[in-house]
């Protein structure tokens, strides 16, 4: 019950997000493109979106690009390249509607909720509402990545491998 609570506030604020201003960019479709790809579908509530977009964050404040910028040179999930497996990663929209490429063997409705309180969390991102569950990483990548020199791993629950210095 406390949980459906929390979700009914969310979609208020979704709705208040929207109503105030409309950015002209995708910034945040892209974002969220990136965390459902780079995380899963339930990384809005385990933190890993966040633990992502904060390193965006830090890295575009240490390079002066914008966090889109540091997100499409960053994130695999939202690159475009032949032989893409998940391409619906790249068609997932910002009125919730099936994403095209969307695999068949799947019911897009279990999905969509997910993908709004994906939605929902980067807006509250983008507007500096949230908070960097690791603020001492740098880096992040799966395990076929290499990591920099120097970087040290980060115990976490989370998919993905995250790094400090």
């Amino acid at each position: 019950m406390k949980k459906l609570f929390y979700v009914w506030i969310f979609v208020v604020l979704l709705g208040a997000f929207y109503s105030c201003d409309s950015r002209a960019d995708d910034t945040a479709l892209w974002l969220a493109r990136s965390c459902i790809g780079e995380a899963g579908w339930n990384s809005w509530n385990t933190g890993e979106c966040s633990a992502i977009l904060h390193i965006y964050k830090k890295r575009s404040e240490i390079t002066g690009q914008s966090i889109l910028k540091q997100a499409s040179q960053y994130s695999s999930a939202i690159k475009d390249f032949k032989g893409k497996r998940n391409r619906w990663v790249l068609n997932l929209k910002e009125n919730a509607e099936k994403p095209k490429h969307w695999p068949s063997n799947l019911n897009w409705k279990k999905y969509k909720f997910h993908w709004i309180m994906t939605m929902i969390f980067v807006e509250m991102f983008l507007r500096n509402m949230t908070v960097d569950p690791i603020p001492n990483a740098v880096h992040y990548g799966c395990t076929l990545d290499t990591p920099p020199k120097g970087a040290k791993k980060i115990r976490t629950n989370y998919r993905n491998i995250f790094y400090r210095w």
